[in-house]
């Protein structure tokens, strides 16, 4: 978990994904936007979105330092692209970025379990040295799709492993959990090993693109765990978006209502 320190709190960001990734000549707009609703940080895609920027890593820390913000995360694939991972940890330390959040495995057979385990161990051995966590996002229809599922893959793996939670995903997912307590069986579980925590919301009627407060996710519970716990990391908010919200400006709306929900429920 990251370590508290006198007077410290989260740090707040959202994902790129609400507007669709923006890239390229969208970035840099977008960045300013981000930093105006008041997020300090921004986490994206390596693979859907942000190839161009993983292959200039100093042109990518400009805009982020022209807009005064940082990278709290990127999200890659679980593959064998053993180069692209190392491309990531490029841009991941000239942006002073710790958290690569790995998405996918398909399949819940004994032994794909335990494939997912090692690539995420070797995955963690080759990021350690390049001061990069790595951590498992839970994730619908992902081998650590249930809270138990999930718990496989992160007691599997070794005693300095990262641990993220999508309390979004745990909401719709965990159905192995009492619903009230989804979005921190988590926390209590691997509280020492917390690096990241991804604010997220949902409900059947709009899923996973549900702005923050207005699901069925406990999310008070969330902020108070994360201040019994003095977590100083990122909080990461994420909603989904869809094409409507891209053209008519409702994106902005979105995010900006979320980052109110975060100040009233977590003080910050």
């Amino acid at each position: 978990m990251e370590a508290a320190q006198a007077g410290s709190l989260p740090r707040v960001g959202i994902t790129s994904l609400l507007w669709g990734n923006p890239s390229d000549d969208l970035l840099a707009p977008w960045l300013e936007e981000v930093r105006s609703i008041g997020y300090e940080g921004v986490s994206g895609f390596s693979d859907w979105g942000w190839q161009s920027h993983v292959a200039d890593p100093q042109g990518f820390r400009k805009h982020l330092d022209a807009a005064g913000l940082q990278l709290a995360s990127i999200i890659a694939p679980l593959d064998l692209n053993f180069d692209r991972y190392r491309r990531v940890f490029d841009l991941m330390n000239e942006a002073s970025c710790e958290n690569l959040i790995i998405l996918g495995g398909f399949g819940r057979e004994e032994s794909e379990f335990r494939l997912v385990i090692d690539m995420m161990s070797y995955l963690t051995t080759i990021a350690k040295a390049r001061g990069v966590r790595i951590t498992y996002h839970n994730h619908t229809d992902n081998t650590g799709e249930t809270f138990a599922q999930f718990c496989r893959i992160m007691d599997g793996l070794s005693n300095d492993r990262s641990v993220m939670v999508d309390v979004g995903h745990a909401t719709k997912d965990f159905v192995d959990v009492e619903m009230s307590q989804r979005t921190t069986v988590v926390l209590d579980r691997y509280e020492n090993d917390i690096s990241m925590i991804e604010l997220k919301d949902f409900k059947p009627e709009t899923g996973l693109n549900t702005v923050l407060g207005q699901g069925e996710a406990n999310l008070r519970a969330v902020a108070e765990k994360v201040k019994a716990m003095a977590y100083t990391g990122w909080l990461v908010v994420e909603q989904n978006g869809d094409a409507t919200m891209r053209e008519n400006g409702s994106a902005s709306r979105c995010a900006r209502e979320s980052r109110a929900v975060v100040r009233d429920l977590f003080g910050i």
